[in-house]
C-alpha cells in the first residue's frame, strides 16, 4: 500500500471513514499541512480517543 506514494505496512479497514496511524508512521509520511480536528473516534470498547490533529492524504492499494 502506498500513502502520498510512500510504501507503508497498514492495517486497513476499508469499511471505516476514517483511519489513525501511529506517530512514527504519519512522520514517515513527510506531511507538512495539518489541521486541527473536531473529530470524535472511540475505541471498539467505547473509550474516547483524542484527535489532535488531522490530514487528507492519497491512499493506493496495488496501484489503484
Amino acid at each position: 500500500m502506498t500513502v502520498n506514494d510512500t510504501p507503508l505496512e497498514l492495517e486497513l479497514d476499508t469499511g471505516a471513514a476514517l483511519s489513525a496511524v501511529s506517530e512514527q508512521k504519519f512522520k514517515a509520511l513527510g506531511i507538512e499541512k495539518l489541521e486541527a480536528s473536531e473529530v470524535g473516534l472511540t475505541t471498539i470498547t467505547g473509550e474516547p480517543i483524542k484527535v489532535l490533529l488531522e490530514c487528507k492524504v492519497d491512499v493506493r492499494y496495488h496501484g489503484t
